[in-house]
């Protein structure tokens, strides 16, 4: 269990920008706005859920399988879909990395302090 909430705190969070409609400084268009879940399995295993801004940043939580806790999640993904999003704190939690494509996604996740990996998947809902 300890991996588990070692897992769960974060290595960092990776901000990047969607490109802005127009170029009149008006709102961000982020086409994977909306509510967002899935699953990351490997070393560790359980359940995502996120939601995409129109600015495209992410927020969600992360919980773990046999565990009523659920742990904070935050990040962003790129208009053309690099997605990127941290549990945790900076010096001993997970990174989640991959690429939005339509209403799917997936990548990998890895938290560096416990040599722990695995991938993850989802689908906007």
């Amino acid at each position: 269990m300890k991996k588990l909430i070692y897992l769960l705190l974060a290595i960092g969070i990776s901000f990047t920008s969607c490109t802005k409609s127009g170029g009149d400084g008006g709102t961000n268009d982020c086409q994977f706005t909306g509510n967002w879940s899935g699953t990351y399995t490997g070393d560790e295993s359980g359940t995502l859920y996120g939601t995409i801004s129109a600015s495209c940043a992410v927020s969600g939580s992360v919980i773990p399988t046999g565990s009523a806790e659920s742990y904070p999640a935050s990040g962003s993904v790129t208009s053309s879909g690099d997605f990127s999003a941290t549990v945790g704190s900076v010096s001993t939690g997970a990174v989640f990395e991959g690429l939005l494509s339509g209403n799917t996604g997936s990548g990998t996740w890895i938290n560096s302090s416990e040599g722990l990996s695995g991938t993850w998947e989802g689908e906007k809902q």
